[in-house]
């Protein structure tokens, strides 16, 4: 015997299994599409869930670049700065770290927001919030936006 379980209660067992159940009024239970619309559940989830990490700002990580500069920064690679005549030219060769928001955990969210709005089935107004914190993705400081 079958028995359906209304998705406003999945998404509750869902915050309890996950202890997170400080995110279960994320989604107004009131307000729970019928359960023929996860999609439109879940994108709601997802846009509740990255406004949340607007206000407490994206994850960064270290992203290792191999330049050739003006001066030093970094650890210089003095065989390659020696090897291409880099200090005639007032340059080196260096290795650097340097900390951005374009982590794995941020481009799965992005690609997922982006996925998301592309189909046919996520309500337009929906689609409209997503475009919405999509926007906050754009990472000024990141090298990979140059």
């Amino acid at each position: 015997m079958e028995s359906e379980i209304p998705i406003r209660n999945l998404f509750h067992l869902l915050c309890y299994a996950w202890d997170r159940l400080d995110e279960r009024d994320l989604i107004e239970a009131g307000r729970a599409p019928p359960p023929r619309d996860t999609l439109n559940l879940l994108g709601r989830v997802l846009v509740s869930g990255v406004a949340a990490l607007v206000r407490r700002g994206f994850e960064r990580g270290y992203r290792e670049w191999q330049e050739e500069i003006a001066g030093i920064r970094g650890r210089l690679e003095l065989t390659a700065t020696i090897r291409r005549d880099l200090p005639k030219y007032g340059r080196a060769a260096c290795d650097f770290d340097e900390l951005e928001h374009d982590t794995p955990a941020n481009r799965v969210i992005r690609a997922t927001l982006t996925l998301l709005m592309r189909s046919p089935l996520v309500e337009e107004k929906l689609r409209h919030e997503m475009a919405g914190v999509l926007r906050n993705f754009r990472d000024s400081g990141s090298r990979a936006s140059e």
